[in-house]
This record gives structure tokens, sequence and C-alpha cells, in this order.
């Protein structure tokens, strides 16, 4: 079985959106800081599990130089696709493969530093996925992770939307990237998995929109409670938009919205 919520897995054109439109607003952005909080070396071997379009990949590789090895798996084909199709920076070269983040195609020790960006609390099994990385890394590696925190304005107004004009399940649904956001319980499932040093640190990123509704109604087309907004109609659709303006009024900005959200390196 397949160590992912098959859910949440973007097939289609949505791997190709979520590269243009939420990798420059919001992915690219967590994934420059994520970067720089782990600290990458010249010469490293490094995975990116869950590596979906890739830019955490392509961002670490001019770090690692040409003497590095850098290789980005994925399960979903789709979003390998559109990761091979962008342009590497500098010139580096990355591999690419599909597969399970509970059955990386690697032998023990394989990697100096094994990174996952926004992926983890969407595993099925995350314990089997965190054994699976602390398997490959060699014995002094280093695991880095990121999982949203618990404050998140916009996915939190997103959920009462859905909540109070679509369904109480698509809610549910709408919350599953916050899957982790206690940090306790995220520190011992780390823990358990073998990783002794293990510590967190609480970044906070922004993402600016520039029309609410447009960014919205654009992203939800893709996610897995899309239906139910199509199926609940459009009066529907003008409430949640209506409920999300007024709860989301505080970030507001002369150019749209600037809206905060935390999220956890470890």
């Amino acid at each position: 079985m397949a160590n992912v919520d098959e859910r949440w897995l973007l097939e289609g054109s949505a791997p190709k959106r979520y590269e243009q439109c939420k990798v420059p607003t919001l992915f690219r952005p967590l994934a420059e800081r994520f970067i720089a909080y782990v600290g990458i070396q010249r010469g490293e071997r490094l995975l990116d599990v869950a590596c979906g379009t890739g830019i955490v990949a392509r961002l670490a590789a001019p770090l690692t130089g040409r003497c590095g090895r850098v290789v980005g798996v994925d399960l979903n084909a789709q979003m390998l696709a559109v990761a091979k199709s962008c342009e590497p920076l500098d010139g580096m070269d990355i591999e690419w493969r599909q597969a399970d983040a509970g059955e990386l195609p690697f032998g023990s020790c394989s990697f100096d530093t094994v990174l996952c960006q926004q992926a983890l609390q969407f595993f099925p099994d995350r314990a089997r996925s965190l054994f699976e990385m602390r398997r490959v890394l060699r014995p002094d590696g280093k695991l880095a992770i990121n999982v949203w925190a618990a404050r998140n304005p916009y996915l939190r107004a997103l959920a009462r939307a859905l909540r109070g004009h679509v369904s109480d399940e698509s809610a549910q649904r709408c919350l599953s990237p916050l899957a982790l956001c206690d940090g306790v319980a995220l520190r011992s499932l780390v823990y358990t998995a073998g990783f002794r040093q293990v510590t967190l640190h609480i970044a906070t990123i922004f993402r600016h929109m520039r029309d609410l509704r447009e960014t919205l109604f654009g992203e939800i087309q893709d996610l897995p409670f899309a239906c139910d907004i199509d199926q609940a109609g459009e009066r529907a659709r003008i409430g949640m938009a209506e409920s999300m303006s007024a709860e989301l009024r505080p970030y507001r900005t002369t150019s749209g919205y600037l809206i905060p959200a935390d999220v956890y390196f470890s």
C-alpha cells in the first residue's frame, strides 16, 4: 500500500498549476528559510523525500556543489514530471526517482542529509517513513523536516468557511495539513523513530495574496474537498468567500492580504 494519503495526490494539470502558483507564493519562500536553517555543506549526499515539483532539491543542489549528490523522490509521477521539466539552478544535476517514502530504494547509510518539506503529515504510516529516512542516513547524518505549526489563519478560516457552507467532512479534510501541529507529539514521533537529538524551531512565513477570492477558488479546485464545494453550489462559494474575507480582514494591506503562518523546523 502506498505510504501517502492519496486524496492529496495532485493529478492532471494540477501539478503544473502547483508549480506555477503555490511554489512562488508559498513553498519557495518556505524552502529558502528551511534550506538556510539546515545549513547544507559542499559535497553532501542529500535526499529530498516527497519532493513534489522539486523546489527544495533545486535550492539545495547549488549548495552541495558538483562534488555532491542531490536526489528527489516522490510517489507521484506527475509531480516528478514537472520537477524534471524545471530548469535546475546553476545547471546542477538532480536525480529524480519515483518512490514510496515508506520503501526508499537506497541502501543503508546512503545520504548525509535527508530533507522532507510539508509531507510527513500526509503519510498514513509516519513512523515507517521516518524509520526509512533514518536507515538511509549515515549514523551521524542529519534529518530535517518542516510541517505547519498551530497558527495558520488562512487554513483555519478556510476550514470554518467549509464547515459553515459545505460540510463538516470537508472542513476536517481541509485541516489535514495541520495534522502534526502539536510540537510535543511531533518531537515524540521523531524521537521514537530513533533520532535522539531532536530540536524544534518555529519560523513564521508570510503569504501575499492580491485577490482572496481568486486565490481561494483557484487553489481549491485541486484539493480533496473541491467536489464537495461544486456540489454545494454557487451560494456556498459566495458564502465561503464572504466568511473568509471577514475573518482575514486583520491581514488586509493596501495590496491585498499578507497572512502569517507558523511552521516547525526539526
